[in-house]
């Protein structure tokens, strides 16, 4: 595959280049049930055609279709399912009925192994027997640093500078193009929730909504976000943003931890959150950075 270097909007096609082609008999997994062997009778552009039965090969071997499948389900669903803890079955019964889900479509996709149609199956919510839909899987999956703070930009309307992106996110342990390995990111929460980066993210938060030291963000005003959505209390705000981010799902102990908050000031005195006062937007600006920094905001 290739793509043309320098154009922002190019797209990776298939090329096939005959006259680097190999035109030569070839044989593959020689010695297993999955034996193929390449004819040297293909010239031209009928060259290509290698490539193609050896592509669907593999899209038809069991191997290809449990691994990717297995890789689907940690990206999208959980963590607590490996490969080998699918086919030994000590994986939680859940996961393994998404996964065997996923390899079913992919059997009977058009065609076989289309991706689209596997993660169709997978968040399937035509009936009420497809586990990824149920409370076992709700906030299983914790947010690399650009889910997070993708989400963080989707739920307030901010406008990041683009050219900072990788800086925030390597400060929150994830270096953009510096892989050696071609496996791509860990799909797994521990890799991501360790002191150094949750801090980071908690930071992150906190220069937002005080609008301190973060000159990667364009502009972002609390009184102008306050009014877009007509709320001006500790408890609108509270029930904004627990619609917003979480589904209305806030634990009552989380809302009232929050609230609590919301209502005190720095020498721990207890006074309500009110527009009239000179320290209001300051004080939202906290209440705010702290619900974007909560546990339950680390969940995909």
């Amino acid at each position: 595959e290739s793509i043309e270097p320098g154009d922002p909007n190019g797209e990776w096609t298939f090329r096939f280049n005959h006259a680097d082609h190999d035109y030569g008999a070839k044989v593959l997994f020689e010695g297993t049930e999955w034996e193929m062997r390449i004819p040297d009778d293909r010239v031209g552009i009928e060259g290509l055609n290698d490539a193609l039965d050896v592509i669907k090969m593999m899209a038809n071997h069991p191997s290809s279709r449990e691994f990717i499948c297995v890789k689907l389900v940690n990206k999208f669903v959980a963590d607590d399912i490996t490969l080998r803890t699918y086919k030994d079955g000590s994986a939680p019964s859940h996961l393994i009925t998404i996964v065997d889900r996923a390899i079913e479509a992919w059997q009977q996709a058009e065609p076989v192994g289309h991706i689209g149609t596997v993660l169709a199956a997978i968040f399937d919510r035509s009936g009420d027997t497809n586990p990824f839909w149920t409370q076992s899987v709700y906030h299983a999956k914790v947010k690399t640093p650009v889910e997070y703070i993708n989400s963080l930009g989707r739920a307030t309307g901010w406008l990041v500078r683009l050219d900072d992106l990788p800086e925030i996110n390597e400060a929150m342990g994830m270096h953009f193009f510096t892989r050696d390995e071609p496996d791509g990111w860990s799909e797994y929460g521990f890799d991501w929730v360790n002191t150094g980066a949750m801090l980071e993210r908690l930071n992150f938060a906190t220069r937002l909504t005080r609008n301190t030291n973060n000159d990667y963000l364009r502009s972002w005003s609390i009184r102008r976000y306050l009014r877009l959505y007509n709320i001006e209390t500790a408890d609108e705000i509270v029930n904004h943003f627990d619609h917003l981010l979480f589904n209305d799902s806030l634990p009552k102990e989380t809302r009232d931890m929050i609230l609590n908050f919301a209502n005190t000031v720095e020498n721990g005195r207890r006074i309500v959150l009110s527009p009239t006062r000179e320290d209001y937007l300051a004080r939202v600006g906290e209440l705010i950075g702290l619900i974007l920094a909560i546990p339950e905001m680390h969940y995909q």
